[in-house]
C-alpha cells in the first residue's frame, strides 16, 4: 500500500514476515535481536497481538508465542529485571468487516488492498458502526508469574545471552503465560446488547418461536443477569433494555429488521457475485446456499464472543443430560469426568479458564442442578436449552467433519484443504435435503472446520505422514465421531430442510 507503510513506520511501527522459514536462520536472529534491544536497551512498550492472526469467527483463537517469547527472553537471561505484560481487550459493537469475515470463512477471497482502496472506503465512516470498547487489565509482572517455575535465570546471566535460547520447559512456561493472557483479555471484553440479541434470536428460532420484541426484552433481560452472575462485563442497561434493543437493531439493520412488532432475519439483502472457482479456498456453493448462509453466520459470529462465558456450562449440561439421559440423579464426580471429555475435544475451539468448581456452582445458582443428599438432580429448564443453543453448531461442525472423513477417505491419504472442501459440498447437500442430520449453515465456515480438523490431529485421530498428507488413525475418529453424534442427540433440538433447528420436546 503506495505511502502506508512509510507513514506506520514513523508512528513507530515494524514490520515482519508473515512467517519465518526454518531455514532462513539470520532473519530470524536479526528480528529477535531488534525485538529484545527494545526491551533490553530502550524499555519501549510493543504492543502485538498475541494470537498472531485476526478471528474472523468474533472468539479467541490459541495465542502464538514467537513474539511473546522474544520480548520475555531478557528478562529469562537476567539482562532486565522485569518485563510487564498488560492485557487489552478491544470489543466492537459492529465491525468494518463483519460480512467480508463471513465471505471468507465461506471460502471467497479477500479483496486486495491498496491504498487507493483505502480512501475510497471513508464512506464507510459515515455508517453507523456503534459503540467500542476498551479495557486495559491488571499488568502481569514476569518476575511474580515465574516465581517458584523452574527458570534458573542466575545461571543463565553468567553467560552471554545472544548465544543462549529458551528451553523446552521455558518455552512451555511462554505458552502458559500466553493462555493466561488470552483469557484476561476474554474476561475483558464487554458483552453488547446485540450479542444478547443474536443469543436468545437463535435460541428462538432453533425452538420455533415467533420472536415477538417484548419476548425479546425477557430473553434479553434472562441473559444479562446470567453473564452478570459469572462476572462479564454486559453493557446493556436493565432500566432501559426496550432502546438498547431497538439501539442495537438500528446498528445491525443488515441482519435483523423490526417488522410490525416482530424481530427477523433478512435473508434477501445479500447481492452474492459469482467468483471464479479457482480464486475459492473452498467448494464453490451456490448462490441460494450463500444467500441463506451469510446473513445466519453473521448472527453466530455475534454469538461467539460469549462463548468463552457459556463453553463450561454447555459441557456440564451436556453431560448433565448424558447421564441423566440412564439414571435420574448424578454425582459431582461422575459429571466432572464427562465434562473433561467435552473439555478435551474442544480445546483447540475455545480459550477457557479449566474451572469446574465455578461451573457446578453457578448451574445450582441458576437452578439448572439442584442438589438431593450427596446427589444432584438436572432440571432441563429454558436457560439451559438457552446456553446449548449458543454451543450445538459447534457440535454439529465436529459431527459432519468426522462424517465427512469416515464416509469420503476411510482408508487412503487426504490432505487437510481436501477435507474441508469436501465436507463444504457434503453440508451444502444435507442442508437442501429431506435428510435428518445434524447440520447448521456454521458448519460451511473453513476457519471452524480448520480448528475441528487440528482437533481431531491433536486427539489422534489422523496419523499425519512424511509428506504432509493425513490418513485416518484406526479407530479413534469413529470413537470420537460416536461420542458426538451420541451428545447431538441429546440436544433438545434437531434440524429441518427449512435450514433451521427446531424444538424435539
Amino acid at each position: 500500500m503506495y505511502g502506508i507503510g512509510s507513514m506506520l513506520r514513523k508512528t513507530g511501527a515494524f514490520f515482519m514476515r508473515r512467517s519465518f522459514s526454518s531455514d532462513d536462520d539470520l532473519y530470524w536472529d536479526i528480528f529477535r535481536e531488534y525485538v529484545q534491544s527494545l526491551v533490553r536497551s530502550y524499555h519501549i512498550g510493543v504492543e502485538f497481538f498475541v494470537e498472531g492472526t485476526r478471528s474472523r469467527t468474533f472468539k479467541a483463537i490459541p495465542p502464538k508465542v514467537g513474539l511473546l517469547s522474544m520480548a520475555l527472553e531478557p528478562f529469562v537471561m537476567g539482562e532486565v529485571g522485569d518485563v510487564t505484560i498488560v492485557p487489552v481487550s478491544v470489543s466492537y459493537e459492529k465491525v468494518l468487516e463483519e460480512e467480508l469475515f463471513v465471505y471468507e470463512m465461506l471460502g471467497v477471497p479477500k479483496p486486495k488492498e491498496s491504498t487507493t482502496g483505502l480512501f475510497k472506503a471513508f464512506k464507510v465512516v459515515q455508517k453507523n458502526f456503534g459503540k467500542m470498547y476498551m479495557d486495559f487489565g491488571e499488568p502481569i509482572s514476569a518476575r511474580e508469574y515465574f516465581s517458584g517455575k523452574d527458570i534458573d535465570r542466575v545461571s543463565r546471566a553468567s553467560v552471554t545471552a545472544h548465544v543462549q535460547k529458551l528451553n523446552k520447559m521455558e518455552i512451555q512456561a511462554v505458552k502458559d503465560l500466553a493462555n493466561e493472557i488470552v483469557v484476561k483479555q476474554q474476561e475483558g471484553i464487554v458483552i453488547t446488547t446485540f450479542n444478547l440479541i443474536a443469543i436468545y434470536y437463535s435460541f428462538s428460532q432453533y425452538v420455533g418461536n415467533e420472536v415477538k420484541l417484548a419476548y425479546l426484552c425477557e430473553g434479553v433481560e434472562i441473559l444479562k443477569s446470567l453473564f452478570e452472575s459469572l462476572g462479564a462485563n454486559v453493557a446493556t442497561n436493565g432500566k432501559s433494555i426496550q432502546y438498547d434493543i431497538m439501539e442495537a437493531l438500528e446498528v445491525h439493520h443488515n441482519i435483523l429488521k423490526l417488522n410490525k412488532g416482530t424481530v427477523e432475519l433478512i435473508t434477501n439483502g445479500i447481492d452474492f457475485q459469482p467468483i471464479d472457482p479457482k480464486r475459492l479456498k473452498g467448494f464453490p456453493l451456490s448462490k441460494e446456499t450463500m444467500q441463506t448462509a451469510v446473513p445466519i453466520m453473521s448472527l453466530q459470529i455475534y454469538i461467539n464472543p460469549c462463548l468463552f462465558w457459556l463453553s463450561n456450562l454447555s459441557y456440564a449440561i451436556l453431560g448433565a443430560l448424558g447421564i441423566t439421559h440412564e439414571a435420574s440423579t448424578f454425582s459431582r464426580e461422575v459429571l466432572q469426568t464427562t465434562f473433561n471429555e467435552l473439555s478435551a475435544i474442544f480445546s483447540s475451539e475455545f480459550i477457557l479458564e479449566d474451572n469446574f468448581d465455578k461451573t457446578f456452582k453457578v448451574l445450582i445458582e441458576i437452578e439448572v442442578f439442584e442438589q438431593l443428599g450427596d446427589f444432584f438432580i438436572f432440571k432441563n429448564n429454558h436457560i439451559s436449552k438457552v446456553i446449548l443453543s449458543s454451543f450445538a453448531p459447534f457440535m454439529c461442525i465436529y459431527l459432519q467433519l468426522a462424517d465427512t472423513i469416515l464416509e469420503e477417505f476411510p482408508s487412503s491419504q487426504f490432505k487437510s484443504q481436501e477435507v474441508l472442501k469436501t465436507t463444504q459440498k457434503r453440508v451444502e447437500k444435507l442442508l437442501s435435503s429431506t435428510e435428518k442430520s445434524y447440520v447448521h449453515n456454521y458448519c460451511l465456515a473453513l476457519d471452524n472446520l480448520q480448528v475441528a480438523f487440528s482437533s481431531f490431529t491433536k486427539n489422534d485421530c489422523f496419523e499425519q505422514l512424511e509428506n504432509g498428507d493425513f490418513k485416518v488413525n484406526g479407530g479413534n475418529l469413529s470413537s470420537l465421531r460416536q461420542l458426538l453424534q451420541n451428545y447431538c442427540q441429546l440436544l433438545p433440538f434437531s434440524f429441518q430442510p427449512t435450514l433451521k433447528l427446531i424444538s424435539k420436546l
